[in-house]
């Protein structure tokens, strides 16, 4: 018979590892007609409610590097923190 507490953590490791694929598999295209916004995770939340771009805080880079390639390197960073520890930002 199975322990029901390690049933549960076995449960939300699988619920984790689906919600982050869906993430991955929904993600909303970025616009090409503006600046892409891309907010800083200690922005205020207005900023992170209109960007098009949430950051965490955690290798930041890689999000500006993607909204950079989306429209040529037009990009508006809100207020706030972010984070270039694990990599520089490449421009067009």
């Amino acid at each position: 018979m199975i322990d029901r507490r390690q049933f549960l953590k076995g449960s939300a490791l699988t619920v984790t590892a689906v919600a982050l694929f869906q993430h991955k598999a929904t993600e909303t295209p970025l616009p090409t007609d503006r600046p892409v916004v891309v907010a800083a995770s200690d922005s205020s939340m207005a900023s992170k409610h209109a960007a098009d771009i949430r950051c965490n805080g955690f290798n930041d880079s890689q999000k500006i590097q993607r909204a950079i390639n989306t429209n040529g390197g037009s990009i508006r960073l809100t207020e706030g923190t972010f984070d270039f520890r694990q990599g520089g930002i490449h421009l067009p």
